[in-house]
């Protein structure tokens, strides 16, 4: 938020709601099927003081969306505005990456170590968000693609086999053989 991020939801209720509103209002004042839709987290973080409303309130509206089909989330991503991906969604991560834009997947719990293990992704434990200073630092840190580059030939060699034993129509191009 304070470095101007975009925020692309997947199911984030609260900020699609919020984004509908006007800016101004008090967090109590909000309509209270909006404040519902608040994580107690996120509620004490404003209460507390450590992350003013009304700011978030207006980045929400600056900078939130949330895609309901992918060719305009893809159509987005490969618009050339974003630098890079960082972020604990597994499959918000992968579109972005498929899109070209270098990603950074947070891992905060045993699937998604799971599946960056599996496939080489380049990933930063959650602890990194509050050890770094900005984005910049936690890419620098963490952003590491040789993992993925070792396991690609296999594994999509692996998939191929998977369609094509199984019968399933696909447009792959046969993998190369070493």
């Amino acid at each position: 938020m304070s470095e101007g991020a975009a925020f692309i939801g997947q199911t984030e209720h609260f900020e699609y709601e919020l984004a509908q509103l006007d800016e101004g209002a008090a967090i109590d004042n909000l309509p209270e099927n909006v404040r519902s839709l608040i994580s107690p987290q996120l509620y004490n973080l404003f209460k507390s003081g450590r992350l003013d409303f009304l700011e978030y309130h207006r980045w929400v509206r600056e900078k939130f969306v949330q895609y309901y089909s992918m060719p305009p989330w893809f159509a987005k991503l490969s618009s050339g505005e974003f630098d890079a991906c960082i972020g604990t969604r597994f499959h918000g991560n992968m579109a972005a990456m498929q899109s070209g834009v270098p990603s950074l997947w947070i891992v905060h719990d045993s699937r998604t170590q799971e599946f960056c293990d599996y496939l080489g992704l380049p990933q930063a434990p959650l602890k990194a968000l509050s050890e770094e200073k900005t984005v910049g630092d936690i890419f620098d840190k963490y952003y590491r693609t040789d993992g993925f580059a070792k396991k690609y030939q296999e594994a999509y060699a692996r998939f191929y086999a998977y369609l094509t034993e199984h019968g399933v129509p696909h447009k792959l191009a046969a993998p190369l053989r070493n």
